[in-house]
C-alpha cells in the first residue's frame, strides 16, 4: 500500500484517527458481548426450597448466546432479597462473606446480587436443569 499523505504530520494524524476508530469498534464489540449488570430484565424466577432460580435478560448483550438471556441459581436467597438488587452480574466471582453468613442463617442486605452458584443456558432445557440443580443443593 502506498501512502498518499502530503506530509508526515498528516500521516501521523491519519494513523492516530485510524487507531482511535479501531479502539472504538473493539469497545463496542466488547460491550455487546458482555452483560451490563445494571441493565437487566427478570424474565422469570422461582423459589426452590431456600434457593432462587432466575432467568434474566441483558438487553445490551446483543452478541451473547441466547439473545443475552442467562439462567442462574442463587443459593440461600429469597425473592425478597432479589427485589432489592440493582445489579445482577451473571459472572462467577468470590462471594465468601455472603456464603459464610448464609450458612449460619444470617440475612445479608445488599443491592447487588451475590455470585451465582450455577449458570445454565438461557433456554427451556437450561431452566429445567437449573431447577433440578437447586432441588439437590442443601
Amino acid at each position: 500500500m502506498t501512502c498518499r499523505c502530503s506530509s508526515p504530520a498528516e500521516h501521523a494524524a491519519r494513523a492516530q484517527q485510524a487507531a482511535y476508530e479501531s479502539n472504538q469498534r473493539a469497545e463496542e464489540r466488547r460491550q455487546a458481548s458482555t452483560p451490563n449488570p445494571a441493565q437487566y430484565e427478570v424474565v422469570r424466577a422461582e423459589a426452590v426450597g431456600p434457593h432462587l432460580v432466575m432467568q434474566v435478560k441483558y438487553p445490551n448483550c446483543t452478541l451473547c448466546e441466547f439473545e443475552g438471556t442467562k439462567i442462574m441459581v442463587f443459593l440461600h436467597t429469597t425473592a425478597m432479597d432479589a427485589l432489592k438488587w440493582k445489579r445482577i452480574d451473571p459472572h462467577f466471582r468470590r462471594d465468601e462473606e455472603r456464603s459464610n453468613l448464609a450458612r449460619v442463617g444470617w440475612r445479608v442486605q445488599s443491592t447487588s446480587a451475590p455470585s451465582p452458584a450455577a449458570r445454565f443456558p438461557g433456554n427451556e432445557q437450561g431452566w429445567a436443569d437449573a431447577v433440578d440443580y437447586a432441588k439437590v443443593k442443601a
